[in-house]
């Protein structure tokens, strides 16, 4: 429009705020206008006459305009834009009014956006551009189901692009809020799809979203000045975008976006609605900043207009809560006096993720979990693998053990293993070991599926699954050979729990793996800082319980400092396997264990806090010391509680022991069963004599060994037989036993050879 020539006239064209759609007719000068333009203008209306659009204003008086097919002007906050599309006209003159400029909405293919936007490049304004990308948003999020297109507009593209990022500073804030929206949209929709969808990407993503040059980040420099002007949807939707695929713009003085949002947040905190509050603090929680004056003045708000939540705003809301770690237990209770009472209307996400918030918050609330339960039992299909491994994590995180609910969440997942994720795969077997809720088929296929794609596993999957089937005690050897030969590629990457876990798992299954256990080793000892007391204790309790040569003699050497510091935080099962595992590995550390040392003093200022099985260890610690003769300033009576302790545990006699004691009667021994040796405690399965010598047998069954490796309270007990009482032992290992043809023969040669045979069997001794 020729602007200058409308300014001539008395009422001018400075603040239309609406459309003036072409309107075709016959040339009828004596004709009033039918169509009302926006009274700021007071102009009352316009028409076309084929050649000229014909204003006509208050007073009658007509002013003619070169034609255009549509033409808009904009007021948004200061700014005052002009908008014209031309279009080619159709051929037809029967197709001359539907001869209309199409919106952006009206194109169905992105080929056809993108060509028609460029092709009226040089009239395109801020809401022109900001609707471009949002129906490009849309497309492309559709365009991943189709075909690629035969056509590429990359240079057409990038020019649409370019004349966004040079004119972001001309955008309302609205038009900012709808573009950076819909741009956030193309990039979580990731690199992946058709072609377009990958170009999009690449040309939003460039050097990466948090780069200097970023789009995101000169949006972010556009916006921060403008957050003022900004209403509470525009706060949300605008911290939504930058948490949607991650980024926290970061400025120059050291502030960032998302505490410039809180501020104005909190200042028109009442114009919030429920999805405004919940969305935005699931920002602020999903890109872990936490406002704590923020989280505090939602809550407070949220708890007065709680009744105005739906089930998705109430998930969003807890979600975020636990996710950012911000305690607020009436508002927890709250919601969850609410969500029962919605329950009905929730779904599975909604329900997924409120269990997922409250266990995370540690915030358990009976009513909540119950109906929760009933409510994935009656809809269990509708949930997705993720969901269906976060349900049955939060119960087993909330210590509730819904057998019901646990096993038709098994066998969902059953159906649905193929869809599962590698996280998926870790949590839900974590969960059922957790819980101990016994699941045989799930726990076969779990480790079906996750051989298939083990190399995607992190190494914190990796070790939660070894841990978990550990825990649940169902082996599974090639998963768990494929495992450590994964873990081997990713032992940098390990933290200190996932490396105590994994060989927690291995020692627990009686699974050896030498080069793991030795990589291992050497990570603890380079990383010994970095481990917790209760990583410690496990690693070492490992390390005995499947002895692995001399690795053990140097880790447990290097490891003395971070021992003995530890001893000042520990518990008194961490000094039970402290001790036990040193005797194991017969390492004598003096500053550990000297009758002064910390050591000695923890466990007489703890001995009233150990268990049984505590004080079995320590008992056998105690006689390690008496191998070494070494001073013990430990009182009698502990010591005799100790031992008292150990000898109360009643023995099991097994059915190949019975077999092994009928055969030495029959070649004309008279063994003593289950024969209790009176210094040391222990009961050897037979004492028989050999040429005046009492010589001690052992029947160790598979429970004994890792493969055909003596466990290390085997060789503990061997070594400390005969360095105690005297007494040697001769072990009859279960596949010796099994492969021999004639029993009684075996048992002569066992019994002839015995001292060579002692010698042999030494076993780490």
């Amino acid at each position: 429009m020729n602007r200058g020539a409308a300014s001539d006239n008395k009422y001018h064209y400075r603040r239309i705020t609406t459309e003036i759609e072409p309107y075709y007719l016959q040339p009828r000068p004596e004709r009033r206008p039918t169509k009302m333009i926006s009274p700021r203008s007071q102009t009352r209306g316009s028409e076309w006459n084929g050649s000229y659009l014909r204003t006509v204003s208050k007073d009658d008086s007509t002013h003619f305009e070169p034609p255009i097919k549509k033409y808009r002007v904009e007021e948004r906050d200061d700014e005052v834009r002009t908008f014209a599309i031309h279009k080619k006209a159709r051929d037809s003159r029967s197709n001359r009014y539907n001869n209309r400029s199409p919106t952006m909405k009206s194109y169905k293919t992105i080929e056809g956006l993108i060509l028609g936007a460029f092709e009226n490049r040089d009239e395109l304004v801020s809401s022109s551009l900001a609707a471009f990308w949002t129906r490009a948003a849309c497309l492309l999020e559709d365009d991943n189901k189709s075909p690629l297109q035969s056509m590429h507009l990359n240079t057409e593209l990038h020019h649409l692009f370019s004349r966004t990022k040079v004119t972001l500073e001309e955008f309302g804030s609205n038009n900012l809020s709808q573009t950076l929206t819909a741009m956030a949209k193309v990039v979580k929709g990731g690199r992946k799809g058709s072609h377009y969808q990958i170009v999009f990407y690449d040309l939003l993503v460039g050097n990466g979203v948090a780069s200097k040059d970023s789009i995101f980040l000169k949006i972010a420099d556009v916006a921060v000045h403008r957050l003022e002007r900004y209403d509470s949807q525009a706060l949300s939707t605008t911290a939504i975008a930058y948490a949607r695929i991650g980024v926290v713009p970061t400025f120059e003085d050291g502030s960032n976006l998302f505490y410039s949002i809180a501020i104005q947040a909190m200042k028109r905190i009442s114009q919030f609605n429920a999805q405004g509050l919940s969305t935005l603090v699931w920002a602020f929680a999903t890109v872990k900043v936490t406002d704590i004056h923020l989280f505090r003045m939602v809550a407070k708000v949220a708890m007065i207009t709680l009744s105005q939540f739906n089930p998705q705003n109430l998930s969003n809301l807890v979600w975020a809560f636990a996710k950012a770690n911000q305690q607020s237990p009436s508002l927890f209770k709250s919601i969850a006096n609410a969500s029962v009472k919605l329950m009905s209307e929730y779904n599975s996400q909604n329900v997924s993720n409120t269990l997922w918030a409250f266990s995370h918050a540690r915030e358990y609330d009976s009513a909540l979990f119950e109906a929760s339960a009933k409510r994935t039992i009656c809809t269990v299909s509708e949930f997705n693998p993720q969901e269906l491994a976060n349900t049955v994590c939060a119960f087993a995180a909330a210590k509730v053990s819904n057998h019901t609910l646990f096993n038709t969440i098994g066998d969902e997942a059953v159906k649905k293993l193929k869809l599962f994720i590698p996280q998926n795969l870790s949590n839900i077997v974590w969960a059922f070991a957790t819980a101990g809720v016994a699941h045989p088929r799930l726990f076969d296929r779990v480790a079906e599926e996750a051989i298939q794609c083990l190399s995607n596993f992190v190494p914190q999957e990796l070790a939660n699954t070894a841990w978990a089937y550990a825990t649940a005690k169902e082996v599974e050897p090639k998963l768990f050979h494929m495992i450590a030969e994964e873990s081997l590629t990713k032992l940098e990457n390990f933290e200190p729990q996932h490396l105590s876990n994994i060989v927690w798992a291995y020692a627990t299954l009686k699974l050896p793996h030498q080069r793991l256990f030795e990589a291992v080793a050497n990570i603890v000892i380079v990383r010994s800082k970095e481990f917790s007391p209760q990583h410690i204790s496990n690693l070492i309790w490992s390390y005995a319980f499947i002895p692995v040569g001399s690795v053990n003699k140097h880790l447990y050497s290097q490891l003395e400092s971070r021992v003995i510091e530890s001893i000042e935080y520990c518990d008194s099962q961490f000094l039970a396997n402290i001790g036990w595992s040193y005797a194991v590995a017969n390492v004598n550390v003096p500053s550990l264990f000297s009758a002064k040392s910390h050591f000695i003093h923890a466990i007489v200022s703890r001995q009233n806090e150990f268990n049984l099985e505590a004080l079995c260890q320590i008992h056998q610690w105690i006689l390690w010391r008496k191998e070494l003769k070494a001073d013990l300033t430990l009182s009698s009576a502990f010591q005799q509680l100790c031992y008292d302790s150990y000898i109360a545990r009643e023995p099991s006699p097994s059915a190949f022991q019975g077999q092994v004691v009928s055969e030495l009667k029959a070649i004309g021994f008279e063994p003593k069963e289950e024969y209790r040796l009176p210094d040391c405690g222990y009961i050897l399965d037979a004492l028989v004599e050999v040429n005046g010598e009492q010589v001690g047998i052992e029947v160790d069954g598979p429970c004994h060994f890792a493969g055909q490796e003596p466990l290390g309270r085997m060789t503990l007990k061997h070594r400390q037989v005969l360095n105690v009482e005297g007494v040697r032992v001769i072990s009859i290992p279960y596949w010796e036993w099994d492969e021999s043809i004639n029993k009684k023969e075996y048992l002569r040669s066992k019994l002839d050879v015995a001292d060579v045979e002692f010698d042999e069997c030494q076993w780490a001794l």
